[in-house]
């Protein structure tokens, strides 16, 4: 039987290879539920102490014109400028451990239990993710699918079919859609980030509720085998304008996020153009440190500043589908 550690001091050679060995283990440790870079671009340049980022934008106004070579009028080109700040702040999930479980490892020749270190880690990610996507009223965030500063709107009332009630208005509801009324919905989604950005950026990734990406999976175009997506995925005019596959996605958190908690789309174009999720230090654990007589813990810790939407018009909100 291996030798006991009398003390905490003993134990300190052991415990500093440990969760060596285990934040290793973890950083390797994936979580595809909870993957924002799916999503957003993350930004990670920069150095992880500073207080924030500063994005400049510069728009140029001119147009030329007819010149008689005798005016002294020279038509003029401007600059518009525009500045934005954005606030870098630090959170923190870390995981603790005492002298009775490192002897027990050490009598079973095992590895200090790894559990906490991945559930620290999971816990700091679904953090991050949850301020990316929804904000944070504490520090005052929007997130990607409810900042104020993006256009929101409703889908067309034109739906007769299914549930819809006879007598009654025209339905907003996908169900009581034809197909071609969906891909009306989705392109009008798409497209309006075009004509808001000057024909410049049109949306490449839609984002629906959960339910509403499954019902276009199983939803089958009739008299054919194919499902609703694959008809959308096809017709869709970013894929038709540009000839590249438009992303769609599912994510529950958009099933109460529109107006009075209905569900809400998105469109987008997923560029650091467009939007960038700020976080100059990911989530890492720091030195094992000795907090109590025989107590250690383990701090981790990140900085995130957000997402920040840099051109907020190349993005639209729909709600109410």
């Amino acid at each position: 039987m291996t030798t006991a550690f009398p003390n905490a001091q003993a134990a300190l050679a052991f415990v500093t290879d440990q969760t060596y060995n285990i934040a290793t283990n973890v950083e390797r440790a994936e979580y595809p539920e909870i993957d924002l870079n799916d999503l957003v671009v993350i930004e990670t340049a920069g150095d992880p102490w500073a207080n924030g980022v500063t994005t400049y934008t510069l728009d140029g106004v001119g147009q030329a014109r007819w010149y008689n070579g005798g005016s002294n009028t020279m038509p003029m080109s401007e600059i518009q400028k525009g500045r934005t700040d954005f606030p870098f702040d630090l959170g923190a999930l870390g995981y603790e451990f005492n002298l009775e479980e490192v002897n027990k490892a050490r009598i079973a020749g095992i590895n200090i239990s790894d559990e906490k270190a991945y559930f620290a880690r999971q816990g700091a990610e679904q953090f991050i993710y949850y301020v990316g996507l929804l904000g944070d009223t504490l520090t005052q965030r929007g997130g990607l699918i409810n900042n104020p500063g993006i256009v929101q709107g409703n889908a067309a009332a034109v739906g007769t079919g299914n549930g819809a009630v006879a007598g009654t208005p025209a339905s907003i509801l996908w169900n009581n859609k034809t197909p071609e009324q969906v891909l009306a919905d989705l392109n009008g989604l798409i497209v309006a980030p075009y004509n808001a950005s000057n024909q410049i950026l049109m949306a490449d990734t839609v984002l629906l509720p959960f339910t509403a990406w499954q019902s276009l999976t199983i939803r089958v175009l009739p008299g054919t085998s194919q499902t609703l997506l694959d008809f959308i995925l096809k017709a869709n005019a970013y894929s038709q304008r540009t000839g590249q596959p438009l992303k769609i996605r599912g994510i529950r958190e958009l099933e109460t996020a529109g107006a009075g908690g209905t569900r809400r789309m998105i469109a987008y174009a997923r560029n650091g153009r467009v939007a960038k999720f700020h976080m100059p230090m990911p989530f890492q654990f720091q030195p094992v440190w000795q907090n109590g007589p025989i107590n250690w813990m383990v701090p981790g810790l990140f900085r995130i500043g957000g997402t920040d939407w840099i051109r907020p018009a190349s993005a639209t909100y729909a709600d109410g589908f």
